[in-house]
């Protein structure tokens, strides 16, 4: 809500939209950004945050990737993926994605 957006420019760290706010996500962080300026501070220190955007799953890291990507390309800061819970070696598939994806999307 615009109510909301204007608390994040004007008492928040950044914003966490999940996926469902994804369409209007750029449009809607730039109405925060301009209540930070309006209360005297620093918009470029706001965060963008995605929560929920990709479940990592052994037969899905490309296209985790790819997302990613795409959210970078877009303005994200961050995001919050989920871990499948059928994954059968959770801890060998976040160092497969860290070792082979994430060093690139960082970058």
């Amino acid at each position: 809500s615009a109510a909301q957006l204007a608390r994040v420019g004007k008492f928040g760290d950044g914003w966490l939209p999940n996926p469902s706010m994804l369409e209007n996500m750029e449009s809607n962080f730039e109405r925060a950004k301009a209540a930070a300026v309006a209360a005297g501070r620093d918009a470029e220190a706001l965060t963008l945050t995605v929560n929920r955007v990709a479940v990592l799953s052994e037969q899905g890291l490309a296209g985790v990737a790819d997302t990613l990507h795409a959210l970078k390309r877009r303005g994200v800061d961050e995001a919050i993926l989920n871990l499948h819970p059928a994954a059968s070696d959770p801890a060998a598939l976040l160092e497969a994605f860290a070792g082979k994806w994430l060093a690139d999307i960082q970058g």
